[in-house]
């Protein structure tokens, strides 16, 4: 027992030493948002809600066109900001009105070793339609999809499945002599500088500890409030006064509070 002591003291001064070598040998490591990679670094730049993600606006579609999708028009079009129209340039819409739309579905199937083989079966995810319609200053944002199973926490209608559901449905108002300012009321995606279409994003809320964070997902995760953006140059930020979710019942489910963040690109 003498002898072993020292040599397991060594060999984990060793193990330790060999990880210090490592973490010191590594080149720094930079990692950005693709449209930060590209320069963009406000978000309200391509689309509807200031933090980012769903609805994006004409010129967005145009940058999705030539920075993100495949090509599916000539570099003729593209200049001419067809892009910019909606059902990949098949319609024009008028300059106040915003359309869009996702899906998302996927085949799934387990296998265990000495179990039965389970049939793959299709899971969807998302069918969502998005519109906004813009009269001056003020904006109108919602969206209305179809669920079979699951996203309870944004039914409009209470059926076990099979539910239509609204992720989105929100009022603003753009303020300032550039609209760099938007207040919103209604039901949005929270303030986090990060948008994410993964059902849970555990990093912020993990699973069975009360209070311990917000849910940010695109899924089911938004919830009613008021809402104040601001962009300025480099800076830009988002702060939201949580009031619950009101397509949850009874009132005792719903979570308050307040989301932000304040970034400097």
């Amino acid at each position: 027992m003498k002898a072993a002591f020292p040599r397991f003291i060594t060999r984990a001064l060793s193990a330790l030493a060999l990880c210090v070598i490592c973490l010191a040998w590594a080149r720094p490591a930079h990692a950005y948002a693709w449209m930060i990679h590209r320069g963009f670094s406000g978000c309200a730049t391509c689309h509807a809600d200031p933090s980012g993600g769903g609805l994006l606006n004409a010129y967005g579609r145009a940058q999705g066109e030539q920075l993100l999708r495949t090509h599916y028009t000539s570099s003729e079009d593209a200049s001419s900001g067809s892009v910019g129209d909606f059902l990949f340039g098949a319609i024009e819409l008028p300059d106040n009105v915003l359309l869009g739309g996702d899906y998302r579905g996927a085949y799934f199937s387990s296998e265990l070793a000495g179990a039965p083989h389970v049939p793959a079966k299709y899971l969807q995810m998302q069918a969502d339609l998005t519109g906004q319609v813009a009269f001056g200053r003020l904006r109108i944002n919602g969206s209305i999809g179809y669920d079979h199973l699951g996203a309870e926490a944004a039914d409009l209608t209470l059926r076990a499945q099979d539910n239509l559901i609204s992720r989105v449905h929100w009022l603003g108002l753009d303020i300032g002599a550039n609209n760099e300012v938007l207040l919103r009321a209604g039901r949005m995606n929270l303030p986090y500088g990060l948008r994410s279409i993964e059902h849970t994003l555990f990093i912020h809320s993990p699973p069975g500890i009360p209070g311990s964070g917000v849910r940010n997902d695109l899924s089911q995760g938004q919830q009613h409030g008021v809402a104040v953006a601001f962009t300025s140059g480099a800076l830009r930020g988002e702060v939201m006064a949580i009031l619950g979710n009101y397509q949850m019942s009874p009132d005792e489910f719903r979570e308050r509070g307040y989301s932000a963040y304040l970034e400097w690109a």
